[in-house]
């Protein structure tokens, strides 16, 4: 394989097959990128652990064409460190050699015909917006189970509860965050669970894009495509938990605050966390207090807030009520209580299409 690529259009293309590309003890070849330099005048790239797969074109030159595997890693840094426009690859036997009109680099290939091949995804087709797409993943992944024993716990579970949007939900069943995303003239028929780590990688391209991809759903697998790339997932087979059913319905106490007061507080009282990281909240005639005790010691922050209904108290993982905050729009959240001992919900003041639920702890 003998080719001329632009060294900017290569490093674009590494950043993300590197994302994709990793070490595996028995799988070797899994840390490469796949290069195909075609008869046709076509590059094509390829990247894949066997969870998720990166496949694409990148404009070149073709001298002679063939196919090499090499570290994706190490091809990422030598051509990060090139200032010249355009690059050469020269592959022969077991080697690849990188030239400019200053330099010359050798890297070690790996035998191109072990490469995985990508499925072949047909299904039903959808054009989406990426930017929404990406939006809703991120804001919900963090709740997502990291356990594998349930593996739906450990995705990300897109549906479409109301038309024009598509609905994002995580839990691991302490905890669980929905969010409803825009979406025009989107039907989903059914439904997907994206690991999430998966789903991550999916919305980091998503958001590198300038133009929206189509996502395609077929059995155990889905794909975001653009015109130049496509990202393929597994997904997994199974039911998510009716959590419709667990939202509670009636609260007994509800209490707006500031969201800066409570990222202030939590800051406080995260220096003298348990080893349960156990935050106790106690609401009292308009006061919030926010109390933790560990080995070193303990700390209490009170804040003013507008109280609906009857005091109470409740614990909580203090992990848990700061993780939603980076995710919160509004300047103020409300938090509804529905008794000692049972679940919270959080959202904003105004922008309702974020519900964040919290179990509590037994103290």
């Amino acid at each position: 394989m003998h080719i001329h690529i632009p060294t900017e259009e290569l490093r674009s293309v590494l950043e993300i097959v590197s994302r994709v590309s990793i070490k595996h003890p028995t799988l070797p070849i899994l840390q490469c990128v796949y290069l195909h330099a075609s008869a046709e005048g076509v590059i094509t790239y390829r990247a894949t652990n066997l969870e998720i797969g990166v496949e694409g074109t990148v404009k070149g030159r073709i001298e002679h064409e063939g196919s090499i595997a090499v570290p994706a890693h190490v091809l990422l840094q030598t051509i990060s460190l090139i200032t010249h426009p355009e690059v050469t690859l020269f592959a022969e036997g077991d080697t690849l050699t990188i030239t400019t009109k200053t330099s010359k680099t050798s890297i070690a290939t790996q035998n191109a015909s072990d490469f995985p091949s990508l499925p072949v995804i047909e299904g039903d087709a959808y054009n989406v917006s990426g930017k929404n797409f990406a939006y809703g993943i991120k804001t919900v992944a963090f709740a997502a189970s990291q356990n594998s024993i349930k593996p739906e716990l450990g995705c990300v579970y897109i549906y479409q509860k109301k038309e024009n949007t598509l609905t994002f939900v995580a839990t691991d069943s302490f905890r669980l965050a929905e969010k409803t995303i825009p979406m025009a003239n989107v039907v989903l028929t059914g439904h997907i669970l994206i690991p999430a780590k998966n789903a991550l990688e999916l919305a980091k391209i998503a958001e590198s894009n300038k133009d929206d991809p189509k996502l395609t759903i077929a059995e155990n697998q889905c794909v975001l495509s653009w015109g130049h790339i496509q990202i393929t997932s597994r997904s997994v087979a199974g039911n998510f938990p009716d959590y419709n059913q667990i939202m509670p319905k009636e609260f007994s106490t509800h209490a707006t605050i500031l969201v800066q007061d409570v990222v202030n507080a939590l800051r406080r009282t995260n220096v003298f966390l348990n080893k349960f990281s156990q935050l106790t909240l106690t609401l009292t005639n308009g006061t919030l207090n926010l109390s933790s005790k560990g080995d070193t010691g303990m700390t209490e922050e009170n804040i003013t807030i507008a109280q609906e209904g009857s005091d109470i108290s409740i614990s909580v993982n203090q992990k848990y009520l700061q993780d939603i905050l980076n995710y919160i729009t509004d300047d103020s959240l409300t938090v509804h209580f529905t008794g000692i001992g049972r679940p919270m919900v959080i959202e904003g003041v105004y922008d309702k299409s974020l519900r964040y639920l919290v179990m509590p702890m037994n103290r």
